[in-house]
């Protein structure tokens, strides 16, 4: 189903394929969050909280870190 995506995002026919979809972005978007949501393992979370908060908590250091070496790199000299 992706690669079929993938195939037509690339065609002659995207910007009709937009506008036939666009009325269902909102519905297809709930879909995927409220299916995502419906596969959280919540006993795991119960057995293990202290090594998901720190995992969490990694993620969001390593992503903290690599905008801010992000920024530090590209700043620009009117933003002094």
């Amino acid at each position: 189903m992706y690669l079929a995506g993938v195939v037509l995002a690339n065609s002659e026919y995207r910007h009709e394929l937009e506008s036939d979809l666009e009325p269902f972005k909102g519905l297809l978007l709930g879909l995927f969050f409220i299916s995502v949501g419906a596969s959280i393992n919540f006993q795991l979370i119960g057995t293990r909280p202290v090594m998901i908060t720190g995992l969490v908590a990694s993620v969001m250091l390593i992503k903290f870190v690599v905008l801010f070496m992000t920024v530090k790199l590209f700043k620009s000299a009117d933003y002094n």
